[in-house]
């Protein structure tokens, strides 16, 4: 996800090229060449579409179908893209963003550290508020996005910067499914369930899916699915934490699960994005306290008692 961000944000600023050039009454064709070659010689990004079309009335509107752009790295798709402007902004001389959709939406980057498929991210539509950034490209205020069979919503600041973007601001999910996500993002699917969280986020969003620059905190829940632990998979009910996330460490306190058979409490660690560490009490029909250690992928649970000078 080294640089999604950014292309769809300077996505938003090459629609504003569009309708500075409606007015003049520019082919579609010649747009496109124009578009195609500004983008192309900048640090081997590419920019295509395979149409673009604009109105005037009853709101100044800038649409693209087939949207490519990217690099080596990160490629962007989206099946269509349209750009509302500010019809009192145009009267007065002057190009303001005011809303941006885009649907059928595909971001390829590189694979996850320590993995060697490549991820990518779903999103059947987007849907944003965004403000003109003066020379620098345009802020995205507000997002909607549907991906994963649940919902998206961000509602605060999401601005570039040298070398990233910068994000501030609340993320609300809900009802999304987890395991096409994890393996989109080329992650093993351990849990599925349905995923609703309500983050708070700061920090730069680039260069990885989930890197150093990004903070999130707040809570989270995941209900109904499955979990898969030294390759034993059981059903869960309910699995809820606060979240306080930093980079590659994650640390999930007041973790509670819930489960037809044993329950759990505790908090888990996890530093450097793999390695494991926390503390547990069961209930149900296994009643004890457990250490965990290991790593994500091979997760070990250690009874207390068992420890040395217990």
């Amino acid at each position: 996800m080294r640089n999604a961000v950014r292309y769809l944000l300077i996505m938003v600023g090459m629609l504003l090229l569009l309708a500075l050039a409606a007015p003049l009454l520019v082919s579609s064709d010649t747009l496109k060449q124009m578009l195609q070659e500004n983008i192309s010689v900048d640090d081997g990004r590419f920019f295509e579409a395979d149409e673009f079309s604009w109105r005037l009335l009853p709101a100044p509107q800038i649409s693209a179908l087939n949207l490519r752009m990217g690099d080596a790295a990160t490629k962007v798709h989206a099946d269509a893209v349209t750009m509302e402007i500010s019809l009192l902004a145009l009267l007065q001389g002057r190009i303001e963003p005011s809303a941006i959709q885009m649907q059928g939406v595909e971001i390829q980057f590189d694979a996850v550290a320590g993995r060697s498929a490549e991820a990518q991210l779903h999103l059947e539509r987007i849907n944003g508020l965004i403000q003109a950034g003066g020379d620098a490209l345009p802020l995205i205020t507000d997002l909607k996005a549907r991906l994963y069979g649940g919902e998206l919503r961000f509602s605060g600041v999401i601005s570039p910067q040298r070398g990233g973007s910068e994000i501030a601001g609340q993320v609300k999910t809900t009802g999304i499914n987890l395991k096409p996500l994890l393996v989109d993002i080329g992650a093993e699917p351990l849990l599925t369930g349905s995923l609703s969280a309500e983050l708070q986020l700061s920090g730069n969003l680039l260069p990885a899916i989930i890197q150093r620059g990004l903070h999130a905190k707040g809570p989270v829940r995941i209900g109904s699915g499955m979990m898969q632990f030294n390759g034993i998979s059981a059903g869960y009910d309910l699995i809820r934490f606060n979240l306080n996330s930093q980079g590659g460490d994650h640390h999930l306190h007041q973790l509670q699960v819930a489960s037809p058979l044993i329950n759990a409490a505790g908090a888990v660690h996890v530093t450097s994005g793999t390695m494991l560490s926390g503390r547990l009490r069961t209930t149900g029909l296994l009643v004890s306290e457990m250490m965990l250690a290991g790593t994500v992928a091979k997760p070990a649970l250690i009874p207390v008692e068992s420890q040395p000078g217990q």
